[in-house]
Parts: C-alpha cells; sequence; structure tokens
C-alpha cells in the first residue's frame, strides 16, 4: 500500500517455490507501475551484494515508467550515484557496509521512487551479518509505499523479521494444477485432451506423493516419466507405469518445460490414433 512499508521473508525447501514467489511479487510490480529491484543474493560477500543493490537502484530500470524525469537529476539520486562510488573507491572495504551513509542512500532511493519493492532471493542466515544490520537501517529509515522481501530456506531465516510466509509442499490438488497448466502450455487450442494427458491423476499425485510436495522435484520427475514413457511406447502414464520407474535416482536436467516439448507430440499422436479409432 502507498502509505505502509513492510519487511517480510518468504521461507521454504529447496525447490518449493521462493524464487516464484518473488519472480510473481516482480510482475505485480510491472502492473502496479511500482519501481522494482530483485536481486540473487546466494553465495554472494557482503561488499558485492551492497556494490549491486546501490547500482541496481541507480539504474533507469529500477524505476517505473512514471518515476522517470527529464534532463535534471533529482537530488536523491545524485547522493545514490555519489555514494556507489565512494563505497567502490579504493576496492573491497567491508567496513564501508556499516556506514550510515549506506542504508539512507538506499533507503531514499526506495522512498523517492515508491511504491518500490527490494526483492533479495537467497538470502541465508550465513550472510554476512553486517548486510543483515544494513537491510534493518534500511527499513528503520523508509517511511512509506516500500515492501522489502527476502527468501530463505526453511531454517534459515532471520529471527527479527516478524512477518513471514513458510511455503509448504503441493497437496495433490495442487500437484495436478500445476502439471495440467505446464502441459496445458505446449498444446493448442484445438486439442481436446484430458488436462493431465499423458498423466493420469493417480500417477501425478503419487509422484507428488514421493517427493514429499516439492514443486521443482515434483516436475523433474515428471520430466523423467515423460522420457521413459516415450522410449518404452507407453499409451498412458498411469500409477503402475510410475511404480515401475526409477525416476526418484535420476532427474533429467532439460527440466519439464523442454522434455514436454521434445516427447508430448509422441503422445498427441497415439490420442489422435486412439480417437479415430474410437
Amino acid at each position: 500500500e502507498k502509505n505502509r512499508k513492510t519487511i517480510l521473508q518468504i521461507l521454504g525447501q529447496e525447490g518449493a517455490g521462493k524464487t516464484e514467489r518473488l519472480l510473481l511479487l516482480v510482475e505485480r510490480a510491472k502492473e502496479e507501475a511500482a519501481s522494482c529491484c530483485y536481486l540473487n543474493a546466494g553465495g554472494k560477500g557482503g561488499f558485492v551484494l551492497v556494490a549491486e543493490i546501490l547500482d541496481a537502484l541507480s539504474k533507469p530500470k529500477f524505476r517505473s515508467k512514471r518515476k522517470r524525469f527529464g534532463i535534471f537529476t533529482p537530488g536523491w539520486l545524485r547522493e545514490l550515484r555519489g555514494v556507489r562510488r565512494w563505497f567502490l573507491a579504493d576496492g573491497e572495504d567491508e567496513r564501508k557496509i556499516g556506514e550510515d551513509r549506506v542504508s539512507a542512500a538506499i533507503a531514499g532511493a526506495l522512498n523517492e521512487s515508491s511504491p518500490s519493492f527490494l526483492l533479495l532471493d537467497d538470502f541465508e542466515a550465513g550472510i554476512d551479518l553486517r548486510v543483515v544490520r544494513l537491510l534493518q537501517a534500511v527499513f528503520e529509515k523508509v517511511v512509506r509505499g516500500v515492501l522489502i522481501a527476502i527468501a530463505a530456506e526453511s531454517g534459515h531465516g532471520q529471527s527479527w523479521i516478524a512477518k513471514k510466509v513458510e511455503l509448504r509442499g503441493f497437496n495433490e490438488r495442487e500437484a495436478e494444477l500445476c502439471v495440467a497448466k505446464r502441459l496445458l502450455a505446449e498444446r493448442t487450442v484445438s486439442e481436446k485432451l484430458d488436462p493431465l494427458y499423458p498423466f493420469t491423476p493417480a500417477a501425478v499425485r503419487k509422484v507428488n506423493e514421493s517427493v514429499r510436495g516439492n514443486p521443482k522435484r515434483l516436475l523433474e520427475a515428471l520430466a523423467v516419466i515423460l522420457d521413459a514413457g516415450v522410449a518404452r511406447r507407453a499409451e498412458i502414464i498411469d500409477e503402475e507405469f510410475v511404480l515401475r520407474t526409477n525416476f526418484s535416482q535420476k532427474f533429467d536436467q532439460k527440466g519439464f518445460a523442454e522434455t514436454i516439448l521434445c516427447n508430448l507430440c509422441v503422445f498427441r499422436s497415439k490420442a489422435s490414433a486412439f480417437n479415430r479409432v474410437q
């Protein structure tokens, strides 16, 4: 909301959909003409991450179209760019992370570009504590229309952030809807097939149970099974076929979407032939 500020952490196991939730917020920012900065914090040292935040907030693509300006550069942007130059001067100096000037410049950019989103993915507990303190200082300084959201694995969140969303695994219905959506994206409107074809609902439920509702592993496992279905010339992939496929031992690195593109046409032709016989 325009007159509120919020800091939120999204928690979940690997593959639970944390990144997808942040990307949905990116799309929401576009829909609402909000300014947005999305960064992956994974594996980055504190200095590098803060430098990337300063760099991203100073770029035109951070600001929404309604926040663009003409030939005159506003004071907050001049200050942000000045802080960025100072921060990067003389190489990596981790001491600069805790400087009040850095948090003030970041908060100023978010305030003046509001509504604005700062989204940090893969923000694990082991990240530089100075970055955590910097984020706390930024949140204290923002005043309106700002959302800060971080994503981390369950058990590795930040205790000082009260507002949390814990992502659970798919239930049976959610798993079916997810798979159907992915399959339908690769079909033409004229194809009158069951939304889950070539999988049966029982097959999808069985795989979802095996991967404990993990969305990423569900799609990876179904990619392996789909490959096996083509190799064995299966007419349909049911629960019995799933039980005979050793999908838990290997996951297709191509991913579900690419496997569908490669193999769904095989099942299309089989379905068409079956319909002609009927």
